[in-house]
């Protein structure tokens, strides 16, 4: 369904634009950056650039990031398919299934990843970390009573500084310029970013500001027409044409 209106709207990306080679390898990487940052969010942003595409201003993945993120998840899908937990097995499967739509072989728009496709992914790897957690915790408690109160208070301080992290992320929400300056802060060169900063600035009346950025959105992607649209609109709005 997403794809159908995605695709009536034109958000479905070209094969020309982001080739089928970058999406293969961005999708295993992605999904270990996905568990990474659900450990600990960090560098998070509103929109992550494609990799590779150098007219969006994305990082650069190597052979060896590639390979050792499918090497990883081949690995713990290996793993987890001998094990004789089904709670393992069904998460893990849950998280890698649930991952498919938004992995990006199927390009919707001009990012590489998406904090908000994780919502439902990761129910799957809580699954695991709350059976896990509760398995080891009995492990303790028959052996070493002492080392769970030690793995409860661990876990209590773990939950303190994530919600810590929360409050800290909210506040990049605040308003436009706080969101995308964050986003920049992460991805400096992100044309993306710096076409949606101008914007913001634009139609706070910032128009030299915003011409900054529009410039600097060019500077990566010189064929932008977004950004060349907003940087002719701020000339024109200061008699400038």
């Amino acid at each position: 369904m997403t794809f159908v209106v995605q695709a009536r709207s034109g958000a479905v990306a070209t094969t020309e634009s982001v080739p089928l080679a970058i999406r293969a390898a961005n999708a295993p990487v992605s999904a270990v950056r996905y568990l990474a940052k659900a450990l600990w969010p960090t560098d998070l942003a509103v929109f992550y650039p494609y990799p590779n595409v150098p007219e969006l201003g994305g990082p650069t993945l190597n052979e060896w990031q590639v390979g050792a993120a499918l090497a990883l998840l081949i690995a713990t899908t290996a793993g987890v398919a001998i094990s004789k937990r089904r709670w393992a097995v069904m998460g893990w499967l849950w998280y890698l299934g649930a991952l498919v739509p938004v992995i990006g072989l199927v390009q919707v728009g001009r990012q590489a990843m998406a904090d908000r496709y994780t919502y439902l992914p990761l129910i799957g790897v809580f699954v695991v970390v709350a059976w896990a957690g509760s398995e080891g915790l009995a492990w303790l408690r028959r052996r070493r009573a002492g080392l769970a109160v030690v793995a409860v208070a661990v876990a209590g301080l773990l939950g303190i500084a994530l919600a810590a992290r929360s409050v800290s992320q909210v506040r990049v929400w605040r308003d436009s310029f706080t969101l995308f300056g964050h986003a920049l802060a992460v991805n400096p060169r992100d044309s993306t970013t710096h076409l949606h900063l101008a914007n913001a600035l634009g139609a706070r009346g910032r128009l030299e500001e915003a011409v900054v950025h529009y410039r600097a959105s060019l500077a990566v992607h010189p064929r932008f027409a977004e950004a060349h649209a907003g940087l002719a609109l701020a000339r024109q709005l200061q008699g400038r044409r």
